[in-house]
């Protein structure tokens, strides 16, 4: 069965404090994110993980307030 759409709506808004909420902590120095490519040493990647966050953050928002748009011209 499909979702309503505010139900979608309800997800997007969680999906949207866990983004803030892993930015936030990122920006306090709190969490810091490491790979290893291949044999190589271990490099820190916290900045390009902190860019994709944001680009979720925002992709979430669109689809937030398309949402919300969506049903107040009261499409079911």
């Amino acid at each position: 069965m499909d979702k309503s759409l505010v139900e979608r709506l309800a997800d997007c808004v969680g999906q949207i404090e866990e983004f803030s909420q892993r930015i936030s902590r990122i920006q306090a120095g709190e969490i810091q994110h490491q790979a290893r490519f291949g044999d190589g040493p271990w490099e820190d990647i916290t900045a390009i993980v902190l860019t994709h966050y944001e680009d979720m953050l925002e992709n979430y928002k669109y689809f937030a307030e398309d949402l919300r748009r969506r049903i107040d011209k009261g499409e079911g």
